[in-house]
């Protein structure tokens, strides 16, 4: 959201224990961030043409899973 045109914003390593801790553990939790526009290649997540809107969309949906997890 910050930045898209940014790789570091736009790319998720598969392999990071943040992703996996996070979100890669979650059950939908990759399902999600496919639906909002990523795309897997190799070990990592890649935006491609990111739709803004979707992209807040899925990050609350995101945010409120890690947030009642607890």
């Amino acid at each position: 959201m910050k930045d898209p045109s940014n790789e570091k914003f736009s790319k998720i390593n598969l392999q990071n224990n943040a992703y996996i801790t996070r979100v890669g553990n979650v059950i939908g939790g990759n399902v999600i961030l496919k639906e909002a526009g990523f795309v897997e290649e190799e070990s990592f997540l890649t935006m491609k043409n990111p739709d803004m809107s979707r992209v807040a969309e899925f990050l609350a949906n995101i945010e409120r899973v890690l947030t009642t997890r607890g």
